[in-house]
């Protein structure tokens, strides 16, 4: 129940599909624990070992620290940018319309940079998560920043 609690909140998909494996994982580990126990003491027993079980446990939570330093490497810093925006859409955290600006200016970790919100917005534009609305242009004749509309069917 954990895990699957603990994958609904990953934002890291790369991180999610790997963690989704750990659901047979954990119980193969410790079977083979339970095995190598067995052998070691030659007494069978047809119930695995609460020790066994806690092995397992703490060897996938080994494995999952390695798995997040090398996934690390692989997740650009704009991929992380666009999947803290996504999540803070998904969370109802941000108004729909909404500017570049509206999430910058919250001062959220990871979100702080104008550029980069900006440009995690067109790549969220581009996989239908948003729809640009042009703004009119003002009476200086700069163009005003873009706002964003929310896909209604992500809320």
């Amino acid at each position: 129940m954990r895990n699957r609690r603990k994958l609904e909140s990953e934002t890291n998909n790369l991180i999610k599909e790997h963690l989704g494996k750990y659901n047979s994982l954990m119980p193969s580990l410790a079977l083979i624990f339970h095995l190598v126990t067995i052998a070691d003491s030659g007494n069978p027993s047809s119930r695995i070992s609460e020790i066994s079980a806690k092995r397992a446990i703490y060897w996938c939570k080994y494995l999952e620290s390695h798995a997040r330093r090398i996934y690390g490497m692989v997740v650009t810093p704009s991929q992380n940018v666009v999947t803290l925006l996504a999540k803070k859409i998904k969370e109802g955290k941000i108004p729909s319309p909404f500017k570049a600006k509206d999430v910058y200016d919250k001062k959220w970790s990871g979100l702080t940079n104008p550029n980069s919100v900006k440009n995690a917005c067109n790549i969220l534009t581009n996989e239908n998560w948003l729809k640009v609305v042009t703004p009119r242009k003002s009476s200086g004749g700069r163009p005003n920043d873009p706002e964003y509309i929310i896909n209604p069917s992500l809320l």
